[in-house]
Protein backbone atom coordinates (compact mmCIF):
# COMPACT_ATOMS: atom_id res chain seq x y z
CA UNK A 1 0.00 0.00 0.00
CA UNK A 2 1.42 3.47 -1.07
CA UNK A 3 2.01 5.98 1.79
CA UNK A 4 0.79 9.33 2.29
CA UNK A 5 2.89 12.39 1.84
CA UNK A 6 0.80 14.26 4.08
CA UNK A 7 1.21 13.69 8.24
CA UNK A 8 -2.34 14.09 9.61
CA UNK A 9 -0.99 15.64 12.72
CA UNK A 10 0.42 18.16 11.01
CA UNK A 11 -0.92 19.20 7.72
CA UNK A 12 0.33 22.51 7.40
CA UNK A 13 3.71 21.28 7.13
CA UNK A 14 3.59 18.64 4.87
CA UNK A 15 1.30 20.82 2.28
CA UNK A 16 4.08 23.52 2.34
CA UNK A 17 6.84 21.36 1.61
CA UNK A 18 5.03 20.03 -1.55
CA UNK A 19 3.82 23.51 -2.18
CA UNK A 20 7.07 25.86 -1.54
CA UNK A 21 6.72 29.66 -3.15
CA UNK A 22 2.73 29.44 -3.34
CA UNK A 23 1.94 31.19 0.09
CA UNK A 24 -2.00 30.91 -0.66
CA UNK A 25 -2.14 27.75 -1.76
CA UNK A 26 -0.47 26.01 0.72
CA UNK A 27 -2.61 27.86 3.36
CA UNK A 28 -5.75 27.04 1.63
CA UNK A 29 -4.71 23.70 1.01
CA UNK A 30 -3.84 22.81 4.42
CA UNK A 31 -7.04 24.38 5.94
CA UNK A 32 -9.28 22.59 3.34
CA UNK A 33 -7.71 19.32 4.71
CA UNK A 34 -8.12 19.96 8.57
CA UNK A 35 -11.93 20.73 7.45
CA UNK A 36 -11.67 17.20 5.55
CA UNK A 37 -10.15 15.67 9.24
CA UNK A 38 -12.40 16.71 11.24
CA UNK A 39 -15.26 15.44 8.85
CA UNK A 40 -13.90 12.13 8.53
CA UNK A 41 -13.11 11.65 12.25
CA UNK A 42 -16.66 12.92 13.46
CA UNK A 43 -17.85 10.37 10.87
CA UNK A 44 -14.81 7.48 12.15
CA UNK A 45 -13.61 7.42 8.78
CA UNK A 46 -9.79 6.59 8.06
CA UNK A 47 -8.22 9.37 6.50
CA UNK A 48 -7.46 9.03 2.60
CA UNK A 49 -3.61 8.30 1.36
CA UNK A 50 -3.08 10.81 -0.75
CA UNK A 51 0.72 10.44 -2.55
CA UNK A 52 1.54 13.33 -4.76
CA UNK A 53 0.53 17.12 -4.64
CA UNK A 54 2.22 19.66 -6.94
CA UNK A 55 1.99 22.46 -9.27
CA UNK A 56 1.30 21.37 -13.03
CA UNK A 57 0.76 24.25 -15.48
CA UNK A 58 -0.32 27.01 -13.14
CA UNK A 59 -2.86 24.17 -11.46
CA UNK A 60 -2.79 22.28 -8.76
CA UNK A 61 -3.05 18.33 -9.02
CA UNK A 62 -3.04 15.79 -5.84
CA UNK A 63 -3.00 12.02 -6.21
CA UNK A 64 -4.97 9.49 -4.15
CA UNK A 65 -4.65 5.82 -4.42
CA UNK A 66 -7.40 4.04 -6.38
CA UNK A 67 -9.72 2.74 -3.41
CA UNK A 68 -10.24 6.42 -2.20
CA UNK A 69 -13.95 6.89 -1.17
CA UNK A 70 -16.13 9.19 -4.15
CA UNK A 71 -16.91 11.83 -1.89
CA UNK A 72 -13.64 12.63 -0.96
CA UNK A 73 -11.91 12.24 -4.10
CA UNK A 74 -15.03 15.08 -4.90
CA UNK A 75 -13.98 17.18 -2.18
CA UNK A 76 -9.85 17.20 -3.23
CA UNK A 77 -11.15 18.18 -6.28
CA UNK A 78 -13.01 20.60 -5.37
CA UNK A 79 -9.57 21.88 -3.53
CA UNK A 80 -7.89 21.75 -6.55
CA UNK A 81 -10.65 23.45 -8.75
CA UNK A 82 -10.59 26.64 -6.41
CA UNK A 83 -6.84 27.38 -6.70
CA UNK A 84 -7.16 26.96 -10.72
CA UNK A 85 -8.96 30.10 -10.39
CA UNK A 86 -6.40 31.85 -7.63
CA UNK A 87 -3.17 33.78 -7.05
CA UNK A 88 -0.74 30.82 -5.60
CA UNK A 89 0.64 33.85 -3.17
CA UNK A 90 -2.07 36.28 -2.10
CA UNK A 91 -5.74 34.24 -3.60
CA UNK A 92 -6.76 37.08 -5.82
CA UNK A 93 -8.50 36.35 -9.05
CA UNK A 94 -5.39 35.12 -11.04
CA UNK A 95 -4.26 33.55 -14.71
CA UNK A 96 -1.30 31.07 -15.79
CA UNK A 97 1.32 33.07 -16.68
CA UNK A 98 4.37 32.49 -18.89
CA UNK A 99 7.28 32.22 -16.10
CA UNK A 100 9.77 29.45 -15.47
CA UNK A 101 8.15 27.53 -13.81
CA UNK A 102 4.64 27.98 -14.99
CA UNK A 103 2.63 29.82 -12.31
CA UNK A 104 -0.52 31.33 -11.43
CA UNK A 105 -0.26 34.96 -10.50
CA UNK A 106 -1.89 38.11 -10.05
CA UNK A 107 -0.37 41.78 -11.04
CA UNK A 108 0.91 42.09 -8.35
CA UNK A 109 2.29 39.19 -7.27
CA UNK A 110 3.63 38.31 -10.54
CA UNK A 111 5.39 42.07 -10.59
CA UNK A 112 7.76 40.53 -7.16
CA UNK A 113 8.80 37.72 -9.34
CA UNK A 114 12.22 37.87 -11.05
CA UNK A 115 12.46 39.14 -14.52
CA UNK A 116 10.66 36.30 -16.76
CA UNK A 117 11.56 38.60 -20.44
CA UNK A 118 14.08 36.98 -22.75
CA UNK A 119 15.44 39.21 -25.92
CA UNK A 120 13.38 38.06 -29.27
CA UNK A 121 14.85 38.85 -32.17
CA UNK A 122 12.76 36.82 -35.31
CA UNK A 123 15.06 36.77 -38.25
CA UNK A 124 17.22 34.74 -35.43
CA UNK A 125 14.56 32.39 -33.71
CA UNK A 126 12.74 31.92 -36.97
CA UNK A 127 14.60 32.38 -39.80
CA UNK A 128 11.62 30.33 -41.56
CA UNK A 129 8.97 32.76 -41.32
CA UNK A 130 11.47 36.03 -42.57
CA UNK A 131 12.90 37.08 -46.05
CA UNK A 132 16.75 35.80 -46.93
CA UNK A 133 17.79 39.00 -46.85
CA UNK A 134 15.97 39.46 -43.34
CA UNK A 135 19.18 40.17 -40.70
CA UNK A 136 17.10 41.29 -37.85
CA UNK A 137 13.26 41.37 -36.79
CA UNK A 138 12.94 42.82 -33.38
CA UNK A 139 9.24 43.55 -32.83
CA UNK A 140 8.51 46.94 -32.07
CA UNK A 141 5.72 46.43 -29.49
CA UNK A 142 6.41 46.37 -25.40
CA UNK A 143 8.86 43.68 -23.94
CA UNK A 144 6.00 42.21 -22.58
CA UNK A 145 4.29 40.42 -25.60
CA UNK A 146 7.85 38.88 -26.44
CA UNK A 147 6.65 35.52 -24.93
CA UNK A 148 3.22 35.51 -26.85
CA UNK A 149 4.33 36.28 -29.98
CA UNK A 150 7.77 33.68 -28.87
CA UNK A 151 4.72 31.07 -28.63
CA UNK A 152 2.62 32.04 -31.99
CA UNK A 153 5.15 32.52 -33.98
CA UNK A 154 6.51 28.48 -33.11
CA UNK A 155 3.33 27.38 -34.07
CA UNK A 156 3.43 29.32 -36.96
CA UNK A 157 6.96 27.92 -38.16
CA UNK A 158 4.99 24.40 -36.90
CA UNK A 159 1.76 24.81 -39.62
CA UNK A 160 4.22 25.94 -42.24
CA UNK A 161 6.55 22.64 -41.84
CA UNK A 162 3.18 21.02 -41.99
CA UNK A 163 1.95 22.29 -44.43
CA UNK A 164 4.62 21.46 -46.79
CA UNK A 165 4.85 25.00 -47.85
CA UNK A 166 7.76 26.41 -50.23
CA UNK A 167 10.50 28.45 -48.76
CA UNK A 168 9.80 32.29 -48.81
CA UNK A 169 5.75 31.26 -48.77
CA UNK A 170 5.23 32.97 -45.11
CA UNK A 171 7.69 36.06 -45.08
CA UNK A 172 7.16 38.23 -41.68
CA UNK A 173 7.48 41.85 -42.38
CA UNK A 174 7.14 43.52 -39.23
CA UNK A 175 5.49 43.15 -35.87
CA UNK A 176 4.16 46.17 -34.10
CA UNK A 177 1.85 48.05 -31.84
CA UNK A 178 -2.16 49.30 -33.32
CA UNK A 179 -4.39 50.59 -31.17
CA UNK A 180 -3.65 48.66 -27.83
CA UNK A 181 -3.21 45.26 -29.87
CA UNK A 182 -0.67 42.96 -31.73
CA UNK A 183 -0.80 43.67 -35.73
CA UNK A 184 1.67 41.39 -38.02
CA UNK A 185 2.69 42.43 -41.28
CA UNK A 186 3.50 40.03 -44.09
CA UNK A 187 5.06 40.35 -46.99
CA UNK A 188 3.92 36.82 -48.03
CA UNK A 189 1.14 35.14 -46.40
CA UNK A 190 -0.33 31.62 -46.65
CA UNK A 191 -3.95 30.63 -45.00
CA UNK A 192 -2.63 28.09 -42.66
CA UNK A 193 -1.44 30.28 -40.47
CA UNK A 194 -4.08 32.67 -40.31
CA UNK A 195 -6.15 31.42 -37.25
CA UNK A 196 -2.56 31.56 -35.27
CA UNK A 197 -2.13 35.22 -36.27
CA UNK A 198 -5.41 35.45 -34.79
CA UNK A 199 -4.68 33.82 -31.93
CA UNK A 200 -1.81 36.29 -31.36
CA UNK A 201 -3.67 39.52 -31.93
CA UNK A 202 -6.11 38.07 -29.19
CA UNK A 203 -3.34 37.09 -26.74
CA UNK A 204 -2.03 40.85 -26.46
CA UNK A 205 -5.71 41.92 -25.89
CA UNK A 206 -5.48 40.69 -22.33
CA UNK A 207 -1.71 40.52 -21.86
CA UNK A 208 0.63 43.41 -20.82
CA UNK A 209 2.94 44.73 -22.93
CA UNK A 210 5.13 45.95 -20.30
CA UNK A 211 5.32 43.37 -18.10
CA UNK A 212 4.16 40.14 -19.80
CA UNK A 213 1.72 39.51 -16.79
CA UNK A 214 -1.99 37.66 -19.04
CA UNK A 215 -5.46 38.63 -17.33
CA UNK A 216 -6.33 41.86 -16.66
CA UNK A 217 -6.32 45.16 -18.47
CA UNK A 218 -6.67 48.36 -16.66
CA UNK A 219 -10.02 50.06 -18.57
CA UNK A 220 -9.11 53.89 -18.21
CA UNK A 221 -5.38 53.83 -19.01
CA UNK A 222 -4.24 57.06 -20.42
CA UNK A 223 -2.29 55.84 -23.26
CA UNK A 224 -3.95 53.46 -25.58
CA UNK A 225 -1.64 50.73 -23.98
CA UNK A 226 -2.87 47.15 -22.67
CA UNK A 227 -1.84 47.41 -19.34
CA UNK A 228 -2.11 44.99 -16.05
CA UNK A 229 -3.54 47.17 -13.15
CA UNK A 230 0.16 46.85 -11.75
CA UNK A 231 1.74 48.78 -14.40
CA UNK A 232 -1.21 51.00 -15.19
CA UNK A 233 -0.90 51.87 -11.32
CA UNK A 234 2.99 52.35 -11.53
CA UNK A 235 3.35 54.85 -14.28
CA UNK A 236 0.15 56.68 -12.62
CA UNK A 237 2.64 57.45 -9.85
CA UNK A 238 6.13 57.12 -11.67
CA UNK A 239 7.25 54.40 -10.01
CA UNK A 240 7.65 52.08 -12.98
CA UNK A 241 11.19 50.53 -13.51
CA UNK A 242 9.92 49.44 -17.19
Amino acid sequence: MSDSIINWENIAASVESCLLKSRYWSDHVANSLERLKANLDAQQRSMPTITAMKRAGGNLVIFTVADTPQDVVDYIDQICGDCGKLCEECGNAAYVQHTTPIRRLCSWCYAKGAPWIRDLDVATEFPDLVSDNTASLVPATGRGWYAIIRKRLAEMRDAVREADLAPGMVQISDIKTKLGSIRTGFHSFHDSIDPIDQQLHNDSLLTCCRCGHVGERARAFIHNECVCNCCAVFDRYGKSDA
